[in-house]
């Protein structure tokens, strides 16, 4: 049971609050980021196809005979999860292992013929235009395959 003693203190704490929040000549505002200020989810989410040349991706260090060539390739990606998928449809499955303003952090790929890149993070620095997104690396743990991000610029289709 709450006393007079109480509910007056309780009073007289929200008058002051209100008080203060009311008639305020100063202009200094003070504003809260919103969640997905604070939290961007930068490469956006979705899927993505990319028109990419056997020369880029030779370049980027992709093994294009057994890995893919060139033609058009998809990529998809989620919170949890990113998909490349070859032009034959061969799939490439990367964890996401964070997603921060303008960088993706992608776990090890256990397929990867370089035993040490089977477990090692890659992470790629991202950049969105209205042409899409470009991938570029910061450190790719499997070229082979991962380099693939990197070979082209990636639209909606």
């Amino acid at each position: 049971m709450i006393s007079k003693w109480s509910k007056w203190l309780l009073g007289a704490v929200g008058l002051a609050l209100a008080a203060a929040a009311c008639g305020s000549s100063s202009s200094t505002t003070t504003s809260t980021p919103s969640r997905s200020d604070a939290t961007p989810t930068l490469p956006p989410s979705g899927k993505y196809v990319g028109k990419l040349s056997t020369s880029a991706l030779a370049a980027a260090g992709v093994d294009t005979v057994n890995v893919g060539a060139g033609g058009v390739w998809h990529l998809s990606i989620s919170l949890a999860k990113m998909t490349l998928t070859s032009p034959t449809g061969d799939d490439t499955v990367y964890p996401v292992v964070a997603i921060a303003k303008n960088r993706l952090t992608l776990g090890g790929n256990p397929l990867c013929s370089v035993n040490t890149a089977q477990t090692k993070n890659s992470v790629y620095a991202v950049s969105t235009s209205p042409q899409g997104l470009q991938f570029a690396a910061v450190t790719v743990a499997c070229k082979e395959d991962g380099g693939t991000l990197t070979a082209g610029r990636w639209t909606k289709p």
